[in-house]
């Protein structure tokens, strides 16, 4: 399958869209990082039964994709069992950083505490089109060796399924620019990114119901008051509170560049996002609301493949807004 390249750089790492636009990994507060959970996120494409830990965009998700993009190259390259898979340090040090000058165990903290949620994290991925399901953990094994100066995991058989360069497709994998993710400043603005950069230009529109589950928001719970009963405190996250969060993403992404304008729409539960690199000249405000919706076109497939539902759509005209 000529798609998949051997990569070089942190600027075009192949990771699968079931990694990108799903919540596998999501927006995760230090007070989570070392909790379980259990859930199931479902949209027309993906439907993912994701068990373990919570897995964190500025760590875990960055040193996945490195892990990937070099089972990739090993594949390419035809090498005995490439899915034993061995990273210089040096890679980490430079594209996730670490403490001190990443010789050292003690150095090497946040990396330990990324490789066992990844362990520990088992996924059952059925893509809803063709009903193929794949399951396993994501990596295993893992070895941090000092002396070598590398890192070692194994990957499972989920991984070789997922990236079977005889049988994958474009549409299944974005080349990802970690380089530009890990200087994003926040949890959510990460994950937003990397969702919102799989999509083409004519995919401006998305419901608050959707972004809320791709960023894991909508799972999210609260303490309730400090005497409540264990079953009280999962208070299911308010809506105010998801949008203040999908804000504060799109702002930090706005003054990164990344995005040239976005909106809300509150009368129909939805944000256009309008990505610079496709629309890097447009007047503030004005153009935004000059573009058609995409909404229309997934309506139409949702129809051609048995109408199976994406989101809660609606029917969209700039000119009433």
């Amino acid at each position: 399958m000529e798609m998949l390249y051997k990569t070089t750089t942190l600027k075009n790492l192949p990771m699968h869209n079931v990694f990108n636009r799903t919540c596998i990994f999501e927006p995760v507060v230090k007070n989570n990082q070392s909790l379980l959970r259990k859930r199931e996120y479902s949209d027309t494409v993906y439907k993912v039964l994701i068990e373990g830990c919570y897995l964190n965009c500025s760590v875990d998700y960055p040193l996945f994709a490195i892990l990937i993009a070099q089972y990739i190259n090993n594949v390419i390259d035809e090498v005995d069992n490439p899915i034993i898979t061995t990273i210089p340090l040096s890679i980490i040090v430079d594209s996730i950083g670490v403490s001190g000058a990443g010789n050292r165990d003690a150095n090497f903290k946040k990396i330990y505490g990324s490789l066992a949620r990844l362990e520990n994290t088992k996924i059952s991925y059925m893509n809803q089109i063709s009903k193929k399901v794949v399951e396993g953990t994501l990596i295993i094994n893992s070895d941090l060796d000092f002396k070598n100066k590398s890192l070692t995991v194994h990957f499972t058989q989920l991984i070789l399924d997922l990236y079977n360069l005889e049988s994958i497709k474009e549409s299944e994998v974005k080349f990802m620019n970690i380089q530009q993710l890990t200087e994003i400043d926040t949890e959510g603005a990460k994950a937003l990114y990397k969702f919102l950069v799989t999509q083409s230009k004519g995919y401006i529109d998305f419901t608050f119901e959707r972004l809320s589950m791709v960023l894991g928001y909508h799972y999210r719970t609260v303490a309730g008051k400090r005497n409540a009963k264990p079953e009280e405190r999962k208070i299911p996250l308010k809506d105010s509170k998801k949008r203040g969060y999908i804000k504060e993403a799109l702002n930090i992404l706005k003054s990164n560049g990344m995005i040239a304008d976005f909106h809300y729409y509150a009368k129909l539960g939805h944000y256009r996002m309008l990505q610079t690199e496709y629309y890097p000249d447009i007047v503030q405000d004005i153009d935004i609301h000059k573009l058609k919706s995409n909404i229309k076109q997934i309506k139409q497939v949702k129809f051609k493949k048995s109408k199976s539902a994406q989101d809660d759509d609606f029917p969209f005209d700039p000119k009433n807004n």
